[in-house]
């Protein structure tokens, strides 16, 4: 538990969880390392995409239909699984929140066969995008990402 936050970091590689790379036994860090050298490692952010598809002339001060789908986003996290989705072997490192996203990311990449090694602290970054016509705008918080 981190005193200045309140916040617990985690580890999960290898479809375990650990509460510091410290605390992976010594036979198992070869193990890990070792993997690394067979595969691609992507390092960098995951975060959620809310994506937000309006009409070409949205409504200004009230209520309008509207498409929203969130996704897994992050430019590390999306190469590592489309690296796994060309049958290379891929893992991901980085870190997300301990949240509901961040259990999205994790299982959202493991689906799609990246190895993942992701630290786990505060709380996930979320990208909302706004489609209206030819305009997108692009609103992010990257929350955990900035203590990568």
């Amino acid at each position: 538990m981190d005193s200045d936050s309140g916040n617990t970091t985690l580890l999960v590689t290898g479809g375990r969880t650990y509460s510091a790379l410290s605390s992976i036994p010594c036979e198992e860090q070869h193990d890990v390392c070792s993997s690394v050298a067979r595969m691609l490692l992507v390092v960098g952010d995951a975060h959620e995409e809310v994506v937000v598809e309006l009409g070409a002339s949205p409504p200004r001060g009230g209520v309008g239909p509207a498409h929203i789908v969130r996704r897994r986003g992050g430019s590390a996290a999306n190469v590592a699984a489309l690296a796994a989705d060309a049958h290379a072997a891929a893992r991901y490192a980085g870190q997300v929140g301990l949240d509901h996203a961040g259990d999205f990311l994790i299982e959202d990449l493991e689906e799609s066969g990246v190895d993942v090694c992701i630290t786990r602290q505060g709380r996930t970054g979320t990208a909302v995008i706004v489609r209206s016509g030819a305009t997108t705008t692009r609103i992010v918080d990257r929350a955990t990402a900035t203590q990568c």
